[in-house]
């Protein structure tokens, strides 16, 4: 979980905690929802899948912040 924090403080994306920190809700600048679980390392954007892919989290919040055409 100290991982993604450190990674959640870099993107600075908008973000709230719930849980003590194990459930995250991330909100891209598009409006959009993630929902994060850092501890089982799953994630899934609201009303898709759940994965595991933290590449592909990675990926799209990047894409968001900077997006290249």
């Amino acid at each position: 979980m100290q991982r993604f924090d450190g990674w959640l403080s870099r993107t600075g994306i908008a973000h709230k905690k719930h849980n003590n920190g194990y459930h995250v809700v991330l909100t891209l600048p598009d409006g959009r929802m993630i929902d994060c679980w850092p501890s089982t390392k799953k994630w899934q954007l609201r009303g898709q899948r759940m994965s595991r892919n933290g590449k592909a989290l990675h990926e799209l919040v990047l894409q968001q912040l900077r997006p290249w055409p």
